[in-house]
């Protein structure tokens, strides 16, 4: 007769380094540390604690979860739990009896409603299961004998009885941290979106096909027909989802994504999670990251940025900020004030206001800020104590333009300057082109305050010089009229070129783009697409050209993006 009376495996005593590696690698204790590290070593965390706390928060947890694993090797080598008696499970026709230090199970044999066995890829058994219930089961594994541990159920169960073998899937916590990350970094590399988003979609897409992949694999008792429907219906929810999120769509359109970039779109490096990108003189980038100014090199890696990039923190999270041309002023808006930030020495002066509006602009030289109001009319502050300087009503919202010393507002079918400090009207430019009515949509000063140019209702592109303080237009272009061009509007710092956003929209799809005209001839050099439908980038708000005109940075109100000008003049 088979063996009634079995016995668990004592403590392991195999070498300290052998032990340490399957509880530390192998049994899941390095997971939390690459977990924390994988979600908190990130720019939010970054920009909120400070890169120092998470370090050492993050030593602190790799303390924790090494030195527990020592103290489990240890105290398995020790004589006490060496002498300690093991568990053992008795085997009858009547009931199946697990007994060990704490206690007894005792589970009868009529109330046993199915027998699992759980074979290792090697085929040895690593576990059988009893169920008396849909949550209810005794679990045997790590037993000296599990093959006559599994022959004595086999003799003393009543047959027929519900019974199940097969090879079950074997995850380790390694094979799954590897496809968690890769699947995230994968899909972010693709899409251009940031990693913890990516983890979301694009890891857990993976992890659920290497879990169907291995179910496939390993079950030999399923048949052809199951393991297909088991492949077919995880593609499908996959793709499901990834079609739902917008993902796909992404991949195919996005002008930052890995596809457009090998299609020569231009991206030069995508920042998903960062507004009101600016270039500073120097060719450093400047941007809002969740709580956070961050100035860094283009060319670096992003990784490495989170240790060498230079990040002014805020009290909360930045609702808007804009950058002065000269580089020397940034103005933030968070829930608690406005913080006007000397980007030189990094000094900072806090404002117990906020912004009225998320449609302010800075002057060149970061002296003013205006904006314009329904009932207010058009607005001019100093940077310095937010208190108005120039005031003119208007109906409605006007559209403006700040350079260093006038302000430029579009009204009617007219542009009026005025000069800040004074208040006086300067000059006055008619619109009245035709015989439709037209109205000024969106207007930009040159950072030397030498050229001005609006875009028009009717999709009119106006480029005017000044001449003391009158203004003459040098170039008139009439812009595709299926395309809206009151997005926005910049100069390069030299006036050697002018950037204008578009926006098309349909009912079966929208799209977005960009045009770098010369200002020489106003020469269409290049259109930058960017992309349609899901996965278009968002509103364009912000233009910036890099000093050198080299580089344009984009922001929408939820991303940004550096494209590189490659361009015949």
């Amino acid at each position: 007769m088979t063996q009634l009376v079995f016995s668990q495996k004592k403590p392991s005593s195999n070498s300290v380094p052998s032990e340490l590696y399957r509880l530390i690698i192998e049994r899941g204790f390095i997971f939390p540390l690459l977990t924390y590290f994988m979600f908190f070593l990130t720019e939010d965390f970054v920009n909120w604690w400070g890169l120092t706390t998470i370090v050492i928060v993050g030593l602190v947890i790799a303390l924790i979860f090494v030195l527990g694993p020592i103290l489990v090797v240890f105290n398995n080598r020790s004589a006490r739990m060496q002498s300690l008696p093991v568990a053992t499970v008795q085997v009858s026709p009547q009931e199946v009896v697990y007994n060990n230090r704490f206690g007894n199970e005792i589970v009868r044999v009529k109330d046993i409603k199915l027998v699992q066995v759980s074979l290792k890829s090697d085929g040895t058994i690593s576990e059988i299961l009893l169920y008396k219930g849909l949550l209810r089961s005794l679990r045997l594994q790590n037993f000296e004998d599990m093959p006559g541990l599994r022959a004595a159920l086999i003799e003393n169960l009543p047959m027929p009885f519900p019974w199940t073998e097969a090879k079950s899937p074997q995850f380790s916590t390694l094979q799954f941290f590897v496809f968690y990350v890769g699947g995230g970094w994968l899909w972010a590399l693709l899409t251009g979106e940031n990693f913890i988003s990516s983890v979301a979609v694009g890891g857990l897409a993976a992890v659920g096909a290497y879990f169907a992949y291995t179910i496939v694999k390993h079950n030999k008792n399923a048949s052809r027909t199951a393991k297909g429907a088991l492949v077919v219906g995880a593609a499908v929810l996959i793709g499901y989802w990834l079609v739902g999120t917008g993902g796909l769509q992404r991949v195919v359109t996005h002008p930052c994504s890995l596809v457009n970039r090998w299609q020569n779109s231009g991206c030069l490096k995508a920042y998903p999670d960062s507004e009101s990108l600016y270039f500073l003189p120097d060719n450093r980038l400047i941007r809002q990251a969740y709580r956070a100014i961050v100035i860094e090199s283009v060319d670096s890696n992003r990784i490495l940025n989170l240790f060498q990039a230079t990040r002014l923190r805020q009290g909360g999270y930045i609702s808007d900020s804009l950058v002065a041309a000269d580089g020397r002023t940034a103005v933030t808006d968070d829930e608690n004030g406005i913080t006007i930030w000397n980007l030189a020495d990094q000094s900072s002066t806090f404002l117990d206001k906020n912004f009225l509006h998320r449609s302010h602009i800075i002057s060149p030289d970061g002296q003013f800020l205006a904006y314009t109001d329904r009932d207010s009319g058009v607005i001019v502050q100093t940077t310095s104590t937010m208190e108005p300087v120039f005031t003119q009503e208007t109906e409605g919202f006007s559209e403006i333009a700040l350079g260093q010393t006038l302000v430029a507002i579009g009204r009617e079918e007219a542009v009026y300057f005025y000069e800040v400090r004074s208040g006086e009207e300067t000059a006055v430019f008619s619109i009245d082109w035709s015989e439709e009515q037209d109205s000024v949509r969106l207007m930009a000063f040159s950072d030397d305050e030498q050229l001005l140019a609006f875009v028009t209702k009717q999709n009119i592109l106006s480029i005017l010089q000044r001449n003391g303080n009158e203004w003459q237009e040098i170039h008139r272009v009439q812009l595709d009229p299926a395309w809206q061009s009151d997005e926005a509007l910049a100069f390069s710092a030299d006036n050697a070129l002018l950037a204008v956003a578009q926006d098309f929209y349909s009912t079966s799809e929208n799209r977005g783009q960009l045009l770098i005209f010369s200002l020489a001839d106003m020469e269409l050099l290049r259109t930058i697409d960017l992309g349609r439908g899901l996965g278009q980038f968002g509103s364009v708000r912000v233009l910036d050209f890099s000093p050198d005109n080299t580089m344009l940075a984009v922001s929408s109100s939820s991303e940004g993006a550096v494209f590189e000008l490659s361009l015949a003049k």
